[in-house]
């Protein structure tokens, strides 16, 4: 027998408590399909669906259509390396520039290169010729490849023209004279400039967010329909504590979180190949208030956003725009002072900057301490919060017991007296 009445048979009592909301909220878990589908389908699922629809990362050989007015040799020459790009592949030459448009109206190529009738002339001429280029912008991603396809193209054919014009001259003599001043460009941290390198982690920290708050929120609901009185605390002495309950239920959660953190942010980065600059144990001190944060923000929002169904109508709408307030999709400085102040509330958008930063660019904890900070302060805050509401609803319980107990006596009460 545990003796409640010192100070250690308190405490050994109440993490006796804990470890039974523990494993009754496993329980609970495991019976419930939904909560199932959000805690293990989602964090599990969804990173490997988007990584397999972004690779590869970049588009290659987007079909482009070629209007030569020139019917030079020039001109095939330039047409012959912009076919050479990788960014790029010729479909089609049309004889002029509304053939050309219908092909791009009927989707079967994303650009249109036109070289005019005075191409080559102006070339032998030393002057200007021009090059239009014609783009569907509906996907920027079509947009910047073929754009830097014809960039990379014009430079390298301004070289040729270029070491024609300095015949006999020694080829460190054609380098000075054609690029005096080499310019090289690094892309750093994305190599491969690919998309997929660009907003992974960003996605992979919301959906961990976001599938903790679905779980916590749904779990509510269903504990609410289980129970008789349809309240969120049952009738069981040993969730009549309030931090009892708060560390029971958010061990259980942490838990689970941690090994869905482990797969979306270890092991489906390895499997995609994306790149992987932190330190593991800094990254995982990073994740754990982070996780917490958003395990007390579920809870406390459980118990404001009532029924089972509300949580997936609520949070789901929600996904898109902490994704776009988090400053990786649109700079952070651009954003309005309104959404910041309602980013700086929610763990995924210092979270998203500090994993980002850690995982990405090999960023240590101490330079986003900033970052680390924010989410412990939120943590505790939330914290507080979960604890109050939980409070409210242990107080709501035992005054539903109390008023049980006490219309029991009165009806013993009466039952004697007509004895």
């Amino acid at each position: 027998m545990i003796n409640s009445n010192t100070v250690f048979g308190t405490i050994r009592q109440g993490v006796l408590d804990s470890a039974y909301i523990w494993k009754n909220e496993f329980k609970t878990i495991f019976k419930d399909g939904g909560v199932m589908i959000f805690l293990f389908l989602l964090p599990f699922g969804y990173p490997l669906i988007y990584g397999l629809i972004y690779n590869p990362e970049t588009p290659h050989d987007l079909p482009i259509v070629i209007v030569d007015e020139s019917r030079s040799v020039q001109s095939r020459k330039f047409a012959r390396m912009l076919d050479a790009t990788s960014e790029a592949k010729i479909v089609a030459y049309a004889a002029n520039l509304d053939e050309a448009k219908k092909l791009l109206a009927e989707q079967k190529a994303y650009g249109i290169f036109c070289l005019d009738r005075d191409f080559e002339r102006n070339i032998y001429r030393g002057e200007q010729a021009n090059v239009s280029f014609y783009c569907m912008v509906n996907s920027l991603l079509y947009y910047r490849n073929l754009l830097t396809a014809g960039t990379n193209v014009t430079a390298a054919f301004n070289n040729v023209l270029a070491e024609e014009k300095l015949a006999g001259a020694t080829l460190k003599q054609q380098s000075m004279a054609i690029g005096p001043v080499q310019s090289v460009s690094i892309s750093m941290f994305n190599p491969l400039s690919g998309f997929a390198t660009f907003i992974m982690p960003a996605i992979e920290m919301l959906v961990l967010q976001q599938s903790l708050l679905l779980a916590i929120g749904m779990l509510a609901g269903t504990q609410r329909e289980r129970n008789r009185f349809h309240e969120l605390i049952p009738f069981n002495h040993k969730y009549f504590g309030t931090f009892r309950v708060i560390l029971g239920k958010a061990m259980c959660f942490l838990s689970i979180s941690l090994l869905a953190s482990l797969w979306t942010l270890y092991i489906v980065p390895v499997i995609f190949k994306f790149p992987r600059l932190g330190n593991f144990w800094e990254i995982q001190m990073f994740i754990l208030p982070f996780l917490l944060a958003s395990i007390f923000l579920g809870m406390t929002l459980s118990c404001i956003i009532r029924g089972r169904e509300m949580p997936m109508l609520f949070y789901v709408f929600l996904s898109i725009l902490l994704l776009f307030i988090s400053g990786i999709t649109w700079p952070w400085a651009s954003i309005p002072t309104f959404w910041k102040i309602i980013g700086a509330i929610i763990p995924s958008t210092y979270g998203i900057q500090g994993f980002v930063q850690l995982n990405s660019t090999g960023a240590s904890l101490t330079d986003v301490s900033f970052y680390y900070i924010v989410e412990w302060v939120l943590c505790f805050v939330y914290f507080i919060s979960a604890c109050l509401v939980y409070r409210y609803q242990l107080s709501k319980s035992i005054k539903m017991i109390d008023n049980i107990k006490e219309n029991h006596d009165n009806i013993n009460t009466y039952s004697l007296a007509r004895d």
